[in-house]
Formats: structure tokens, C-alpha cells, sequence
């Protein structure tokens, strides 16, 4: 009864005392971005909740859709400038504006037009989402038999490693097998990690299981040592590590 009822009668009377006490410095807000980027005051969106529930929100715009003849908002580039230079110093700013464009602020811009501006599609990716993270438990990773251990060789030699991926409840599609590796120092530390992604060589639809291999191209000797592991993959994900789902093989 609290939750259904009481709760949300307290919710609708707590946030229309809110509204009031805090009016003022909202309408101060909304004429600041009037000025600064114009109209319109409000970002209007749909978005999938709790179970998928879709729901709106509205609130303050705080980015403008302004954009040159090579796709870049010189405006918005121009607030992380300030903001940076403000927080981290100038002499980082042309570099973490050039890797943040590049690497994120551009990648998502075209992730969110070319996916995020369709419901069906944010919909289907939210309920991906949901089934890859409890299905990810069953995922298992192994070494096959052949593969060299750690490893010292000269630089220019080139290794192949392989390993099997079971998948019970998650399609092969949507995950990447990757080997990760690098150079042990006499210290214990790793240099120069590497990951790459791993080939499909074959598969056992039957069984679920899937297999993978890799060619190591060593540029230095030394001793190294690799591993491997799986990791989500999606159109609509940026990042795999995002999701914080990782397996590793286990020895």
C-alpha cells in the first residue's frame, strides 16, 4: 500500500513544494539558456525505463545542435575549451578536446543518428542489454591443446594461439574473442600490452561451441605471456567495456 499509494502521494506533494521553493532560480536558468543558445529552452525525449517502460523526460537544453559543414558544433567545442582549460590547464586542452572528438564526441554523435533517433531500435538494444548481462554467467572461454605457454623469442617471430568459446544462451554475433598480451619484465610488470581481436575459424552450433585463433606478431624479444577473453559487442555500443562484462579464460 506504501509503495502503490502513500509513496506516490508524498512524491507529487514533494516535488510541487519543490517546484515552488526552486522557481525562481528555474526561471533564471531558462532565461540564461535563452541567451546563450537560444531556443529551445527544453530537451523533449523519449526513453526506455524499470522492465522497458517507456517514458518522457524534459529538461534544461544544455547542448546546441549547431554544426559547420564538417559536422562540428564550433559552439559546444568551444564551452569544452573553456571548461577544460578551467579544470585541467592549457597546455592539455588541444589534445583531450582532439582525443575526446575523435574518439567519443564524433563516434556518438553517429551511433545517435544513425540508431538512437528510432524507439524500435533503442527498445531492442535496452532489451539486449538485459538479456546479454544475465545470460553472461554461462559464457566460457578455454585454451587449446598446442598452444605455447609463456613464451621468450626473438623480435620479428610470430606466434598463433587459439582458443574455444561456449556460448549456451548468447549469439556468436555478439561477443568478440580477443588475445591479450605482452612483454614480463624482470620486475614482474607487463610492457607494451596489446589486445587484438580474434578470427572464427569454426563452429559447433549443436555443441555452442565456437573457435577462435589469433597470430602474435612480436616486434621485440623477450619473454611474454597472453591470455583471452571475451567481451560484448553491439552496432549500437560504443565501448564494450561499458557494460562491465568481461570473461577470461580460466587455467
Amino acid at each position: 500500500m506504501y509503495k502503490n499509494f502513500i509513496k506516490r502521494i508524498l512524491d507529487i506533494i514533494l516535488s510541487f513544494l519543490a517546484l515552488v521553493i526552486l522557481s525562481p532560480l528555474l526561471i533564471l536558468t531558462a532565461f540564461l539558456i535563452r541567451i546563450k543558445l537560444g531556443e529551445p529552452v527544453f530537451f523533449k525525449q523519449l526513453r526506455p525505463g524499470k522492465n522497458e517502460k517507456i517514458f518522457g523526460i524534459l529538461k534544461f537544453r544544455t547542448m546546441t545542435d549547431a554544426k559547420d559543414e564538417n559536422g562540428i558544433s564550433k559552439k559546444w567545442m568551444q564551452y569544452m575549451k573553456n571548461s577544460i582549460m578551467s579544470t585541467g590547464g592549457k597546455y592539455s586542452t588541444a589534445r583531450m578536446v582532439v582525443d575526446y572528438t575523435n574518439q567519443l564526441y564524433i563516434p556518438l554523435c553517429n551511433l545517435t543518428k544513425k540508431y538512437y533517433t528510432n524507439l524500435e531500435s533503442v527498445t531492442e538494444y535496452s532489451v539486449w542489454k538485459k538479456d546479454i548481462t544475465t545470460n553472461w554467467k554461462d559464457v566460457q572461454i578455454e585454451q587449446i591443446e598446442g598452444n605455447a605457454d609463456n613464451i621468450t623469442l626473438d623480435a620479428g617471430n610470430q606466434i598463433e594461439v587459439k582458443c574455444v568459446v561456449t556460448l549456451p544462451n548468447i549469439d556468436v554475433r555478439h561477443i568478440e574473442a580477443q588475445v591479450y598480451y605482452g612483454k614480463f619484465l624482470d620486475d614482474g610488470s607487463v610492457q607494451d600490452v596489446k589486445i587484438i581481436p580474434m578470427k572464427l575459424d569454426g563452429k559447433d552450433d549443436e555443441n555452442k561451441k565456437y573457435y577462435y585463433s589469433a597470430k602474435i606478431d612480436l616486434i621485440s624479444g623477450g619473454n611474454y605471456g597472453y591470455s583471452f577473453r571475451v567481451m560484448p559487442k553491439h552496432e549500437m555500443l560504443l565501448e564494450s567495456a561499458n557494460l562491465d562484462l568481461i570473461k577470461w579464460v580460466e587455467k
